[in-house]
């Protein structure tokens, strides 16, 4: 039952107005308790003594009214408690305005389902309240409740607000946002690609400089949402020039913004209240891991609701626990950033997101658009983008859950990733398809909730026509692992459907609205036939459909064609005899300069992509340089440089003999720079050193977007370079007495001979001690490795062995060739004195491979002749497949990696400046080169050494043969400064040209 508020023609003779019928409906059925703090979406109770508490059902927004709506009214319910309900007799409301005087009541009511309407189209701008009692016996009031309600002017600027169906408003129209985390690329060489974004976020400015946002949106129509989170505080105010200010920290320790703070949020405000251009405000990236107390940033929301009740608050959250203690609560828009490519991960957060948002608060997502092998310091090639069928999945997953936003992290890997580059317009193409289907209202037989059957699937290379046999359908209404929306614009209709479950599935789809024979799949090139009002279709594991009666769906080229064009760029970007395609093998590294929260960005500058940005000195003076590692020696005789800026540079070619021969570039002027060397040169590491830009450059740091190197030495008359022969480092003094012959190890196991038991001291002394329910192990005998899972309730466990020990055997070897599985994939074997007085990590790490650790650098007892026995005990996490391939304790380890002081005695817990490092490396068979790297924190952040991204190692030894390499290094002020918290330090030897690729050390050490 519905009643309706008739209005007085007293104090400010406003004409009664009945209120119209309902015809919209919200995306999600949950109802909003009243904002109890003016223009903030957040619950309100009427007070605790009243025990009443009043649901605004319209406005939607932030309790305000805004010029832009097309309906214009005021809707209200009011809820008691059973306890209160029997002495309740009638419900009695009325519109109050700024001054307390009635503007209208409600006729009187019974029920308290009864939703109570006041017509505010012709109210004046202003503030209002509604209130609600309910009278008892004798007309004696038992309880009331209020909420403050604000009819507002029309904005100066911009106006963004979300609908009932989570569309985010724009200036009263309904728009889906599309573009990045990070600034949208506008040197994208596609115009009809940048005119597909209208978005980019978290953008820091520097007050009171709004440019950036201004001509954005002047020249390109992209809007801003600026950056407001308290740390950024520090470059919008440039407090970073006042050390130890408080205001960047203060949401770690506070329960509420500062009133300084508060003062900088007001500045902020009232620069952009005129702009067109914004967008809204970024308050808070992954609080949930940044130290957020969740007080001060509902505190933060707040204070920003007051000041600006134009323009929504966004908040990201990467945990689904997030997204309720520190998400929703703080936020006009939750914007969550789930990083992971599992069919059901991102719809997890979706539907978490939709559990917790109350009407009036909008969903985006910020999807993964970067590469881990070039955003860490995985290898290149081995972790991409995710394919462009998880991203599609992921897209239209967020569009089915009511998200309307998608601004991906991030748009440095746009251009220079095909998956990237080629995929994601094709996606925004489809986005705005399905567009004007996502604003419209649903009405008449779209109301109805679309019913989606589900039965599992063998997967399709197993299966042989239909259902696999025993399998039944999931007759539920609506699946968990089904998304599904319907849409209708204009006479057609769209549908999405998705299968967030981890197997294909056969899904049967009922609606009212199908009425038509067929459908079109968009961008699949096939139909489906309707049939009683319904159609049965196969879907992907993770992937969706689009179905529509649409022509224009006709026109958009098909995911399998998609997918050739990705694969046929990948393929082209390898041009014919370019030696340095990172797709051959070739390794990079760069001194520092460049973006330092992307570890490897500069292998981009051999991708074969030349508009990219490449490698780009960002954050550093000249000269830095770029290294290039050849697979093997090859003759080099002409170098391609495609550079917008570089004028001054050195070319040095360094071959399998450790020389080094050095070409010099002065006052270069082309963009596209080719240079012949008077003769080739055998080269196994190119570097390229930058030592000017041209004045006036634009970009103004050093730039080389792409070089290519060539065997032969063709070219279309570019002058010839002569070669400079350069100094080669003289070998470590020290070394030659630090390295001994080799010997055999004291003891190895390669688990040939795998038995366990139960207890230490009872049994076989050559068997390892485990609890066979929890920590399963054995021998694989096709690949001689020991195969290892844990079940532990505990989420871990361990097995151990008593094995001898002699101080002149000091290294330690462990090698685990495989970590998989879903879960935290760590490991951790610790280095344990029987009689428990020392026991420390010698291996902890979440990457395979083969480790070494100096036992003596464990602790003191290790050092000692008299011990002789250790307690080895590998530690392995629940739902992780391991393979370890042997474990062994020698004088010198082969194939291993040896950090020491350079006197020979082991590192201490910390290094100062003026420390001397001996790096070691034992090599079984000979290579042509060997470097180290050092990592630090469970994501294997570079470390630098002397300023420098690795240490050179030299062939050592009598017969310098390649077998053995070291190097002595001392710690100089460019050495970066850290302390281990956690996870130890990784070095890290690159082998080039021998038996193995790499091997490795952990070591618990501080850098002061």
């Amino acid at each position: 039952m519905t009643r309706f508020g008739s209005f007085r023609t007293a104090p400010h003779g406003i004409g009664s107005r009945r209120g119209e019928g309902d015809a919209s409906i919200g995306f999600c059925p949950l109802v909003c308790l009243a904002a109890g703090v003016l223009g903030c979406a957040l619950h309100a109770r009427g007070a605790e003594s009243q025990r009443m508490s009043l649901e605004v059902l319209e406005p939607v927004y932030r309790n305000s009214i805004y010029a832009t709506q097309a309906q214009q009214r005021i809707v209200v319910r009011a809820t008691l408690p059973e306890t209160l309900r029997s002495r309740v007799v009638e419900i009695r409301g009325r519109l109050l305005d700024s001054q307390g005087r009635e503007l209208a009541a409600a006729a009187p009511g019974t029920e308290l389902a009864d939703v109570v309407r006041f017509d505010a189209e012709s109210l004046p701008v202003g503030t209002y309240t509604v209130e609600m009692r309910a009278m008892g016996a004798g007309g004696a009031e038992a309880a009331s409740a209020r909420a403050a309600i604000r009819k507002l002017p029309r904005s100066p600027g911009s106006e963004v607000r979300i609908d009932a169906q989570r569309n985010i408003v724009i200036d009263g129209k309904p728009s889906v946002q599309i573009g990045w985390y990070g600034a949208v690329r506008l040197d994208d060489p596609r115009p009809e690609v940048l005119a597909l974004q209208n978005i980019q976020t978290a953008s820091a400015i520097t007050y009171p400089d709004k440019t950036p946002v201004t001509k954005l949106y002047r020249e390109h129509g992209i809007r801003t949402m600026v950056n407001l989170e308290p740390a950024r505080l520090l470059y919008t105010f440039e407090l970073w020039k006042q050390p130890g200010h408080p205001v960047p920290t203060e949401h770690t320790k506070r329960s509420a913004p500062s009133d300084e703070c508060r003062e900088m949020l007001r500045k902020m405000v009232e620069l952009f209240k005129d702009e067109p251009g914004l967008f809204g405000w970024y308050i808070a990236d992954e609080p949930e891991i940044n130290h957020f107390r969740a007080d001060y940033l509902e505190a933060y929301y707040r204070a920003i609701c007051e000041l600006d009740p134009y323009h929504p608050v966004v908040v990201t959250n990467d945990t689904l626990d997030g997204l309720e203690k520190f998400g929703y609560r703080a936020c006009d828009i939750l914007a969550s950033d789930p990083y992971g490519d599992k069919p059901n991960y991102v719809p997890s957060f979706l539907a978490k997101a939709n559990s917790l948002l109350r009407p009036g608060q909008g969903l985006m997502l910020t999807p993964w658009h970067a590469a881990h092998h070039t955003h860490f310091t995985a290898e290149y090639g081995s972790r991409p983008p995710f394919p462009y069928r998880v991203m599609r999945g992921q897209y239209l997953a967020t569009l089915a859950a009511g998200g309307r936003g998608l601004a991906g992290y991030t748009s440095d890997f746009f251009l220079p990733e095909p998956r990237l580059r080629i995929g994601l317009p094709h996606l925004w193409r489809e986005v705005r398809f399905l567009e004007p289907f996502l604003q419209s209202v649903r009405l008449g037989d779209l109301r109805s909730p679309v019913r989606v059957d589900v039965e599992d699937l063998v997967p399709a290379e197993k299966k042989e026509g239909g259902p696999a046999a025993g399998q039944t359908a999931d007759q539920s209404p609506h699946s968990q692992e089904i998304l599904a929306w319907i849409g209708q614009s204009g006479k057609h209709i769209a549908l999405i459907v998705m299968n967030s479950g981890l197997t294909r599935r056969r899904v049967a789809v009922k609606h009212p609205a199908l009425a038509m024979a067929k459908l079109s799949v968009v961008s699949e090139a096939r139909e489906v036939a309707i049939e009683n009002g319904g159609f049965a279709d196969e879907i992907p594991a993770g992937e969706a459909c689009v179905y529509s009666t649409d022509p224009r769906g006709l026109k958009l080229p098909t995911v399998a064609q998609i997918e050739t064009e990705i694969s046929a760029f990948e393929k082209n970007s390898a041009r014919p005899g370019n030696l340095l395609h990172a797709g051959r093998g070739v390794k990079a590294r760069a001194s520092q300069g460049t973006i330092p929260w992307f570890a490897q960005i500069y292998y981009y500058a051999i991708n074969g992509i030349t508009d990219d940005e490449g490698w780009h000195v960002t954050h550093a003076g000249l000269p830095q340089w770029i290294e290039f590692a050849l697979p093997s020696a090859e003759p080099i005789g002409r170098v391609v440089l495609y550079t917008p800026n570089l004028r001054d540079y050195d070319l040095q070619f360094r071959g399998a003999d450790g020389t080094t021969q050095q070409a010099e570039v002065r006052g270069n002027t082309r963009e596209t720079a080719e240079h012949v060397l008077a003769r080739p040169v055998s080269t196994l590491k190119l570097r390229l050193v930058a030592r000017a830009v041209r004045a006036g450059a634009d970009p103004p740091r050093a730039m080389v977007r792409e070089i290519e190197a060539h065997a032969d030495g063709n070219s279309s008359g570019a002058p010839r370079l002569d070669l400079v022969r350069m100094d080669a480092p003289a070998e470590p003094p020290t070394e030659a007495a630090a390295l001994g012959p080799s010997a055999p190890p004291l003891w190895r196991d390669d688990f040939s001979n795998f038995r366990h038991k139960p207890k230490h001291y009872e049994g076989d002394p050559e068997a390892w001690v485990l609890n066979a329910q929890e920590f399963l192990a054995q021998r694989d005998p096709q690949d001689k490795r020991l195969r290892c899972t844990v079940t532990s309730p505990a989420g871990y466990a361990s097995m151990g062995r008593l094995l001898p020990y002699s101080s002149e055997h000091r290294y330690f070897q462990f090698s685990v060739p495989e970590i998989k599985g879903e879960g935290y994939p760590w490991l951790n074997v610790v280095f344990a004195d029987p009689a428990a007085k020392t026991a420390c990590s010698a291996v902890h790490t979440i990457k395979p491979g083969r480790y070494t650790a100096d036992a003596h650098a464990l602790g003191e007892v290790f050092r000692s002749r008299g011990q002789g026995q250790v307690l080895l005990n590998i530690y392995l996490m629940k739902g992780i497949a391991y393979a370890l391939d042997e474990v062994s304790l020698s004088s010198q380890p082969p194939d291993g990696l040896a950090i020491t002081m350079a006197d020979g005695s082991p590192l201490p817990r910390a290094l100062k400046e003026g420390d001397e490092l001996l790096f070691r490396l034992f090599l079984e068979k000979p290579a042509t080169d060997a470097i180290v790297e050092s990592f630090r924190d469970s994501w294997y952040e570079p470390v630098r050494i002397n300023g420098e991204p690795y240490v050179q190692l030299l062939k050592s030894g009598k017969e310098k043969d390649g077998r053995c390499w070291s190097a002595v290094v001392k710690l100089g002020p460019k050495t970066d400064k850290f302390k281990v918290s956690g996870y130890p330090l990784l070095f890290r030897a690159a082998v080039t040209g021998g038996a193995i690729q790499e091997t490795m050390s952990t070591v618990m050490v501080d850098f002061q």
